[in-house]
């Protein structure tokens, strides 16, 4: 399979404009690597080679960002080396939401609701991840619907893993400042 390059230079402060490519090239990807990511699971090995015909390599250097909170979402990365942190910028501070490492995919929330980026993701280390786009979704849309449906449902089921897990950390602070329903029979 033949997978584009790219070298981004991504953007260190707010203010700077994004993202630029500064290099490209193809390189080739055997499609069983992307099976043992849980979003791609289930899916054949012409569907895998189908995305990674499409997906683009993208290279980030440590402290840079692949994306920032409220940037508009059109991509998910399957991080392929490295390490990021996941942060949530709230007034004048952010806060390190957890950190991913290879194999981790990122960037599906913006992907699947069309909305804003939830959260920053900031290399820890030089990084390399695959990007695949809304537009090679629908490509795959039009090419196998069932296998479609099958990555758009383990994104979902990624999306829920993530969001029962926030749900249970959170609990854990504002539990104990609740008043229980039941007298405690």
């Amino acid at each position: 399979m033949r997978v584009s390059f790219e070298v981004i230079r991504s953007r260190r402060h707010h203010n700077d404009p994004g993202p630029r490519v500064i290099h490209s090239d193809v390189v080739k990807r055997d499609p069983t690597v992307l099976r043992s990511v849980p979003a791609f699971g289930g899916l054949t090995l012409d569907t895998l080679g189908f995305l990674l015909d499409r997906a683009v390599q993208t290279s980030v250097a440590k402290g840079d960002y692949f994306f920032e909170q409220g940037d508009t979402g059109e991509a998910v990365y399957i991080l392929d080396t490295g390490r990021v942190a996941v942060e949530k910028k709230l007034g004048e501070h952010r806060y390190l939401l957890r950190i991913l490492e290879a194999g981790d995919c990122f960037g599906e929330i913006a992907l699947l609701s069309v909305t804003k980026r939830t959260a920053s993701i900031r290399a820890l280390e030089p990084c390399e991840a695959l990007r695949i786009t809304n537009r090679h979704l629908r490509d795959l849309y039009a090419h196998d619907l069932e296998q479609f449906t099958l990555l758009v449902m383990n994104l979902g089921r990624e999306v829920c893993r993530r969001f029962e897990e926030i749900d249970k950390r959170l609990f854990s602070f504002v539990g104990p400042t609740l008043q229980p329903i039941d007298k405690g029979d």
